[in-house]
Parts: structure tokens; C-alpha cells; sequence
């Protein structure tokens, strides 16, 4: 299932990863990764509440999703065979090797943590799943906030336990199973939409979350330590898009926002590769900080649009059992 203006969330926080690992945005632009997997989560959440297919159909239509682009990726980017070798099993970034850099660290634990959460969803159900996932999103996010001052753009593995990158995908993607329920209650209790004032008022709600996020990501860095306050701020802003009862969700609630929103995977898995041609290109074209910043950003769209019309979305429709109900 695709909320247009939620797509428009996913594409805008692409762009902001891009911003960041080109370097031109604030020390916390890497916590748009955060917001990837919240979103990942509250559409698992949504998911279960209708009817799941199997395990193994989830987990083959998952990889039939990540792996084709990734795997392209790993291969263009080489390096030692071994290292890409378990970039290639998913295990990269997972506490079971020593690598967890690059820009693509993220697919690995995302995988194992989407199948974990499926299993707990389909095991326990959508309601009886509240407990087991809130304690799962509670240790995560203590490991998170206690282990570096609340800065969360951490991925190494903890006194050979647990990796802190595997830590952030589940949580996050956790955080996100337990907004569901957690919408469905606020919805519950609020009161029907308040015509035109309440449109401009939630409108500015939107407006001003939006303007907190993208402003402390891109352009300040937030003296606050503890970073989860992002994570709360989006849920808010989610809820708020989700019910579409203000001026800002319902502009960006459109189809070229969905239709923008659908590239946000292959953008962030193809950044590596469009930065460095993007540098090259900067190199023999002598212009401003504006002028490459914006050679990088178009060069990355472009090859992530390639890649999942020419990758990802046929590798997709070959690989996959059966197309989910629900997007997750």
C-alpha cells in the first residue's frame, strides 16, 4: 500500500542522505536513515493487520526487493572478495563480520530485521505483538541513547555482543510496528477535523515539524544530545501525514509524490556510485558549492531511476511469489 505524501517523506530523506554523504549538510543529516526504518516498520505493522503470506514468502519477496541492486552495487563498488562475499549473504553490518562501513551498511540489518519482526507479527498477531516488540524497541533504543551520548550514527559491533547497526534497524523498524496500534488509539479519541481553521492549524503543526526535522538535519547541528528526539518528532509528523487533516499532508498527497517516492531504495543503494562520477565530473567542470551540489544530487537521482527501472523493479517482478498486499 503506497500513501502518496508518505512516499514524498521517503524521496525527501533520500535526497537527505545524498546531502549528507556528499557532505553538505549538519552532523546529524545521517539520522534520515532513522526515518527510513520507522517508515519500514509502520508499514510491516499495517501489513499485519490483514492476512500474511508464509515466512518463506515474506523473506523471498523481501530479497527479491533489496538484494538484485544491492548485489549490483557491491559488485561496482569491488573490493575484497570475501568482504563482498558476506555483503552479498546479507550478514555485512550484522555483528557477524568486521565491516560495517560504507553507504550501503544498512540493507543487511534492515533484511534480518523486517524477517524478525514478520515472524514475531505472524506468530503472536498485530495485537498480542505490543509486548514482545516494545521490549525489543526499549532495549534498542537504551543501547542507543546510553553507548555514544545519544548520538546514534554508530554501526560497530559492542565488546563482540551486539551491533549497534543491527541495534538501530530494530529499533527503528520496531518503533514504527508500534505506531499502528498506537494511531489507531489516537484516532480513536480525536475529534472529526475542524473545517478551514483546522486545516491551517494542523497545516503549521505539519509545516513546523517538517521545517524541525529537514532544518536540524541539513543545515544546524541540534546541541541536544540525545538524538531520539528526531524519532519522536517524526512520529508525530507521521501521524499527522498519515491522517491528512492539514494543508502540508494533503498538498504533498498526490501521484507524483508516489511516483517519486518508489525510487527512494535505488537512490540511496546507487549514492555511492553517482558521487564518485559525480566528483568527476565536478573535477573538469569549475563551479560553485551550489553548482556541484547540484551536479550530485541529479547524477544520483538519474542512476538510481535506472536502476530501478533497468534492476530492481524487473528483477522484482521475475524473483518475487507473489506481490504483498500492503507495501513493507
Amino acid at each position: 500500500m503506497r500513501i502518496q505524501n508518505i512516499e514524498f517523506l521517503r524521496f525527501l530523506f533520500a535526497l537527505v542522505i545524498i546531502l549528507f554523504h556528499g557532505g553538505h549538510t549538519s552532523p546529524d543529516g545521517y539520522l534520515a536513515v532513522e526515518m527510513f526504518f520507522v517508515l519500514a516498520g509502520y508499514f510491516l505493522g499495517l501489513s499485519a493487520t490483514g492476512p500474511l503470506p508464509s515466512t518463506g514468502v515474506f523473506m523471498r519477496n523481501k530479497a527479491a526487493r533489496l538484494w538484485p541492486l544491492f548485489a549490483f552495487a557491491v559488485v561496482i563498488a569491488g573490493g575484497n572478495l570475501y568482504d563482498m562475499l558476506f555483503k552479498l549473504l546479507f550478514l555485512h553490518a550484522t555483528g557477524l563480520t568486521l565491516k560495517y562501513q560504507g553507504f550501503i551498511w544498512f540493507v543487511a540489518p534492515f533484511f534480518w530485521s523486517m524477517v524478525i519482526y514478520f515472524i514475531i507479527l505472524k506468530h503472536y498477531g498485530a495485537s498480542r505483538s505490543v509486548l514482545p516488540v516494545s521490549l525489543l524497541v526499549y532495549v534498542c533504543y537504551v543501547l542507543l541513547v546510553n553507548y555514544d551520548g545519544g548520538n546514534f550514527n554508530v554501526r560497530q559491533t559492542v565488546n563482540s555482543v551486539f551491533s549497534l547497526a543491527f541495534v538501530r534497524a530494530v529499533g527503528g523498524i520496531g518503533f514504527g510496528i508500534l505506531l499502528v496500534p498506537l494511531f489507531a488509539k489516537i484516532r480513536n479519541i480525536l475529534p472529526a477535523a475542524g473545517g478551514i481553521k483546522g486545516l491551517i492549524f494542523i497545516g503549521i503543526m505539519e509545516a513546523g515539524l517538517l521545517f524541525f526535522l529537514l532544518f536540524n538535519m541539513v543545515f544546524h547541528h541540534l546541541q541536544y544530545n540525545n538524538k531520539l528526539i528526531f524519532v519522536v518528532f517524526f512520529a508525530v509528523e507521521l501521524f499527522l501525514f498519515v491522517e491528512r487533516r492539514g494543508f502540508v499532508s494533503r498538498f504533498f498527497d498526490c501521484k507524483f509524490w508516489g511516483f517519486m517516492g518508489r525510487y527512494a531504495y535505488a537512490v540511496y543503494i546507487m549514492q555511492a556510485l553517482g558521487l564518485k562520477i559525480a566528483a568527476k565530473i565536478n573535477q573538469s567542470f569549475l563551479g560553485g558549492t551550489l553548482v556541484s551540489t547540484t551536479i550530485e544530487v541529479f547524477v544520483v537521482l538519474g542512476l538510481g531511476i535506472l536502476g530501478y527501472h533497468f534492476i530492481e523493479r524487473p528483477a522484482y517482478a521475475r524473483l518475487a511469489v507473489q506481490t504483498l498486499s500492503r507495501r513493507t
